[in-house]
């Protein structure tokens, strides 16, 4: 099954990243987004077992926290940014950066926060074996999707030789073969 989910997941992706190739329109991430969250819906469904009346509660519900999640997520790369300006300046006022410090501090407790309402909840909805399996669901799947991301990412674009970008050795330590990732098999 492990191998199933990994070659659906890579096939995707590769078909992605095609549309993330320099091209004159901009790739769509919004659809990207919506079909890696359709397959893990779908190998979810599968992999926990769910009921239909399970489905429909937990899927509707993690899809409010996930948004929420994003939302704290885009916020704290804002925060980084701003962080990371200031530090680059000369003499950076300290009033702001302790602001921003807190700002930081109180959104990693707010993710906290996320994390436990989403075990809360998984733990009302799902028997007790779901729920273990939906924990190890999750974390597979979060690290496969990663590694896919990344093993494209160090792909080199279609026609061009077939280096590393950037000149580095991909992130993964592995030279790509014929301009291709790895098999993962």
């Amino acid at each position: 099954m492990k191998i199933h989910l990994s070659v659906m997941v890579m096939c995707f992706l590769f078909v992605a990243a095609g549309t993330l190739m320099p091209q004159e329109v901009p790739p769509d991430r919004e659809r990207i987004k919506d079909r890696i969250e359709m397959i893990r819906m779908w190998k979810m469904t599968e992999t926990l077992d769910l009921s239909k009346e399970q489905g429909d509660e937990l899927f509707s519900s993690l899809q409010k926290i996930e948004d929420r999640r994003r939302e704290l997520f885009d916020e704290r790369d804002s925060l980084l940014r701003q962080l990371s300006a200031m530090v680059k300046e000369e003499n950076p006022d300290e009033k702001i950066l302790k602001g921003l410090l807190e700002q930081l501090e109180s959104l990693a407790g707010d993710l906290e926060k996320l994390h436990e309402e989403e075990m809360k909840l998984v733990k009302s909805i799902l028997s007790t074996a779901q729920h273990a399996r939906y924990i190890v669901f999750k974390e597979t799947f979060d690290r496969e999707l990663r590694s896919i991301i990344r093993d494209v990412r160090d792909r080199p674009p279609r026609g061009r030789d077939p280096q590393p970008r950037n000149g580095r050795q991909p992130r993964n330590g592995r030279q790509p073969r014929n301009g291709r990732p790895p098999q993962r098999f």
